[in-house]
């Protein structure tokens, strides 16, 4: 089964994913504050659902070349 990080540095792996999760929220809730004082609370759903929607057509397309190589191996 393949590793990302060697065992040795498993912890000091984790820590860094914890520190980077901590200071995401801090920027998320900065941002989304700014997002209510300009838009309002629904201007700032209005922002998260099209935020989600380029994210969702983002996969969608990065997984449309794979499954055409798939189909062409078969």
């Amino acid at each position: 089964k393949p590793r990302i990080t060697p065992p040795e540095a498993v912890a000091s792996a984790q820590s860094l994913s914890v520190s980077f999760s901590l200071v995401a929220s801090v920027a998320a809730s900065l941002v989304g504050g700014v997002i209510i004082e300009a838009f309002g609370t629904r201007g700032m759903y209005i922002v998260l659902f099209c935020l989600e929607a380029f994210a969702l057509l983002l996969f969608l397309m990065m997984l449309l070349p794979t499954a055409s190589l798939a189909e062409e191996k078969v």
